[in-house]
């Protein structure tokens, strides 16, 4: 099997991703509240002692909205854009996967026309400051652990955990944009990372900076937050959390994803992150 000979963990119960997609994620999750609970701009309203990067501007079914939820005019959405400095990232709201129109604002834009483009649903928030450790193995863009977490009746625990890190001169960390992801455990990077061809990387490419081993400052409590937001949400017992880590070491939630969680790079990384459940019968596979 591709997992198994990739990276040497014989296992009959990793999961395949037409039965993962087709039938434990729809058994396990609230199909029907999906798209609105996975809205980025209701994040505030869901959780709370949310930590997040800081929001610059909201926009919410075509109404604008600054920092302190006050609605505000396109004219204004814009002054305000104009009067901020460094680096703003702006994404959709809603089902942005895979970095998908995720984009870096600067003055020379014409924000009028973009907010043509995104239409609405989308928001702005100031660039996070990464922990040194993942600026050392890639600086130029902002890396990311994806957590996947299960709940069941009584507690909420984590998966597998991977950190996405971008390649060359890339923003982003996604591997449907040229990322990495590498394998975590108890805050250890594994020795390998894998891209979304299979290719293997015992160190970064750009960087040169070996993975195996790696302590992450950070990570475990990273793991505790997604465990903790998890324990918030009463109609769905399978996320994954994508989380950043600050200067100070801190996690910090970027998105949730709530379908089309991807188990790939989970398990060519971490090996089959379903067995214990699939030995309990905790999850549907017929």
């Amino acid at each position: 099997m591709a997992y198994s000979a990739f990276n040497g963990s014989e296992d009959h119960r990793y999961l395949p991703e037409d039965i993962f997609y087709n039938l434990v994620e729809p058994s396990l999750n609230h199909v029907g509240l999906q798209r609105a609970y996975g809205d980025k701009n209701g994040y505030r309203r869901l959780f709370t002692d949310l930590r997040c990067p800081k929001t610059v501007l909201r926009n919410i079914w075509g109404r604008f909205y600054d920092a302190s939820d006050r609605h505000i005019s396109q004219e204004e959405a814009i002054t305000l854009l104009n009067n901020h400095t460094g680096d703003l990232p702006i994404k959709p709201s809603i089902e942005s996967g895979g970095g998908q129109n995720v984009r870096f604002l600067d003055k020379k834009m014409d924000y009028q026309a973009l907010f043509s483009r995104y239409e609405r649903d989308f928001l702005v928030q100031e660039k996070l400051e990464q922990v040194e450790e993942l600026s050392r193995i890639h600086a130029d863009s902002l890396n990311t652990l994806r957590i996947m977490t299960y709940r069941t009746e009584s507690s909420v625990s984590a998966l597998s955990t991977v950190i996405r890190f971008g390649q060359g001169t890339s923003r982003l960390d996604n591997q449907s944009a040229g990322g990495i992801s590498c394998g975590l455990r108890q805050g250890r990077l594994n020795p390998f990372a894998v891209d979304k061809y299979g290719g293997r990387y015992e160190a970064h490419p750009d960087s040169g900076q070996r993975f195996d081993g790696l302590l992450i400052p950070g990570a475990e409590a990273a793991e505790a937050m997604a465990c903790e937001l998890h324990g918030q949400l009463d109609y769905f017992r399978l996320v994954s959390w994508d989380m950043a880590l600050g200067r100070d070491a801190k996690p910090y939630l970027i998105e949730m994803n709530l379908r089309y969680q991807e188990i790939n790079f989970h398990q060519f990384n971490n090996g089959p992150i379903f067995r214990d459940l699939i030995h309990d019968n905790l999850i549907p596979l017929r």
